[in-house]
């Protein structure tokens, strides 16, 4: 899974980093905006990768933002349940289905941006690798719809198509 991903991190509310996967084609889309963020006009000083295209901008476009436009623009009967929190919200719920082990639910959560007893933070593997080499595998389920076949088994007994986003 760690061939297959990327994980980078974003600055999200109130400071805190927030992990984000990135699949090979994902990853070629954000060198292409790199790549021409002169030609779109995005000042040269301008360290954010969704910048704002005004020569004198320093500052990015925010996510949320956009999530919301589209959500209410693209004729959703509920635009409200097309944002980052529905979303986190539905692997919560869709992750029960696995019986994800203890040590699983906490990366998961974790993950996730939920927060449960930070005691046990100082007793596992990195959390960048667990999030990379297990999490990877749930994310490309729910994108897949197979999630639901892999019911009762833990993220260990999972197998994935190896060729998948090449």
């Amino acid at each position: 899974m760690c061939q297959l991903f990327a994980r980078v991190e974003l600055v999200g509310k109130r400071g805190r980093t927030v992990p984000l996967l990135l699949n090979d084609e994902l990853q070629q889309v954000l060198k292409l905006l790199i790549d021409h963020r002169d030609a779109a006009g995005v000042n040269s000083q301008n360290e954010f990768v969704f910048a704002r295209n005004f020569n004198s901008s320093l500052s990015h476009i925010r996510g949320t933002d956009c999530l919301r436009k589209f959500a209410e623009e693209c004729g959703a009967k509920h635009p409200q349940n097309l944002r980052s929190t529905m979303f986190r919200k539905q692997i919560a719920i869709s992750s029960q289905l696995l019986g994800l082990k203890d040590n699983e639910l906490d990366v998961l959560a974790q993950f996730l941006g939920h927060d449960i007893r930070t005691h046990r933070e100082y007793y596992r593997l990195p959390n960048e690798t667990m999030q990379l080499a297990k999490l990877s595998k749930l994310l490309l389920m729910m994108d897949q719809g197979t999630l639901v076949e892999q019911s009762g088994k833990t993220l260990d007994e999972i197998l994935v198509n190896m060729d998948v986003g090449k």
